[in-house]
């Protein structure tokens, strides 16, 4: 007994290591889908990864009665073989909500087989019935599940999906990302993570050739520690194994040219005690960036100091937040945070990633039981050649400015005369290199060190017309100085201030 349940463990990981090679089936499930009773799902597909959500609630319809909303997941899985391993969305009714409100909704099996024209998915899951007495679910019966393709071309998904097929050609690979399938994992246990990669700007892009890929883990360990993103792919998906409870790190890195990423998720104890939540975050100034999340970490805590599951059903967290952010579930189909958090049956807490794409400041107060942790995020506008080059142009009104004054005191037409184009665009440089200077002195010794200096592009105006029109002469003087060994007359001394 023992050698045969060895033999399928083994089979087992050369089963996931097999899958993870980027191996992808033929069959295409994306579109419009009709559930019946006037609901219709939406199919996003990438590879082997699906993922279906609601696009319209029939009146009255099932959906309707169990609460389900535009834009829900109805279900997600990986083909396996032709067959579709799913996970189904459960809701009991909308009545259940309230009196069992942990319960109500829940994660189930599925297994759906496509036909062979590939326009019907068929299958079931079990349909656990609820004790309303006592918040209890035992057992129920196996019910059917089938869904028809419809023809025609699906509405946008943007705001649907989180992952969905927004995959872009129109920027370099520069960054790896890294995203578990779930927000937790157990003890012992094998789970996939997908590898992808990012744009400048873009959150994910197509490979323009092959990237190899190098991994490592602390408390886990990867199946394989190399892996290839293949070119004209996204992504590409790789088994962890992990060791013991506490914090996971899994880490990625690849050429030079490609920002390495790493990635925390709790590694949970089944069971045990909540004693407290403990919210962990390595950042708390970063770049207003789409493609750079800041990652927060909630993790449940037994008094032993272990990530435990606790009690059965879902848990959820107060999540108020406000500012310029986007919070989602740090997870492969992760889905918008609003002011409630959920953290599904069986798992120990959550990794949340906050992004921004301008400037500004983010406020987040997350609450359990008695508990409540405040953090605090500002991001900061990115240092571009594009706003460089915009405070070296706009320091040309200082420079006019600064030289009208110059001619204005001098008073003297023939002067004015006798400045030459060349004396004109010497003064105009230097202030551009003024103005570059002052805002690179602002940007890197205030911007950066603190919370409360903005950085965008009404400063790069203020900075650039302020440089312009002192940087003809604090250039002009500190050559001089120079020039004479250090000696600073006072009457230069006085002009410069």
């Amino acid at each position: 007994m023992e050698s045969l349940c060895r033999w399928q463990g083994v089979l087992s990981i050369l089963f996931l290591a097999t899958a993870s090679q980027g191996q992808t089936s033929n069959i295409n499930l994306r579109g419009l889908w009709d559930y019946a009773e006037g609901t219709t799902v939406l199919i996003a597909q990438r590879g082997d990864q699906v993922d279906a959500r609601f696009v319209s609630i029939g009146p009255n319809s099932d959906a309707e009665k169990r609460g389900f909303e535009i834009g829900d997941l109805s279900f997600y899985g990986s083909f396996e073989s032709g067959i579709l391993r799913a996970k189904v969305s459960f809701h009991y009714y909308k009545a259940d909500r309230q009196k069992c409100p942990e319960q109500w909704s829940r994660l189930t099996y599925m297994t759906l087989i496509p036909s062979n024209g590939g326009n019907i998915l068929s299958g079931s899951f079990s349909r656990d019935q609820l004790v309303r007495a006592t918040c209890t679910i035992i057992p129920g019966p196996t019910g059917p599940f089938l869904i028809r393709r419809i023809a025609g071309n699906p509405p946008p998904t943007s705001k649907l999906f989180e992952f969905g097929d927004e995959f872009s050609s129109q920027e370099k690979p520069s960054r790896l990302w890294l995203l578990s399938e779930r927000p937790s994992v157990m003890r012992g246990e094998l789970f996939n993570v997908t590898v992808g990669l990012s744009g400048s700007t873009l959150p994910r892009v197509i490979a323009d050739r092959d990237y190899h890929v190098r991994l490592q883990a602390d408390h886990g360990e990867f199946i394989s520690k190399d892996l290839v993103i293949r070119k004209d792919t996204g992504t590409a998906n790789i088994a962890v194994r992990a060791l013991g409870a506490g914090m996971l790190t899994l880490e990625a890195s690849s050429d030079q040219e490609i920002q390495a990423v790493d990635h925390k998720l709790p590694s949970c104890v089944v069971g045990g005690s909540i004693d407290h939540f403990e919210l962990q975050n390595l950042q708390q100034i970063l770049p207003a960036n789409p493609t750079l999340p800041a990652r927060v970490v909630v993790a449940f805590v037994d008094d032993a100091g272990r990530f435990v599951t606790g009690g059965p059903g879902d848990k959820s967290l107060g999540w108020h937040h406000e500012g310029v952010g986007s919070w989602r579930m740090s997870t492969l189909r992760g889905q918008a945070i609003g002011e409630v958090a959920w953290i599904p049956d069986g798992q120990c807490g959550l990794t949340a990633e906050l992004t921004s794409a301008r400037e500004g400041k983010e406020n987040l107060t997350v609450k359990f039981m008695k508990q409540t942790e405040y953090r605090s995020f500002k991001f900061y506008s990115q240092l571009t050649a594009g706003i460089v080059a915009f405070v070296a142009a706009i320091s040309a009104l200082g420079s006019f400015v600064r030289t009208a004054q110059r001619l204005a005191i001098a008073g003297s037409k023939a002067e004015s005369e006798h400045r030459k184009p060349i004396d004109l665009l010497a003064e105009y440089g230097t202030g551009a290199i003024g103005a570059v200077a002052l805002y690179l002195a602002y940007y890197f010794g205030l911007v950066r060190l603190f919370i409360v200096f903005p950085s965008g592009w009404g400063i790069a105006v203020l900075v650039g017309i302020s440089g312009g029109y002192l940087g003809a002469t604090a250039i002009d003087r500190v050559s001089k100085i120079v020039l004479q060994g250090g000696q600073r007359p006072p009457d230069e001394l006085q002009d410069l201030v």
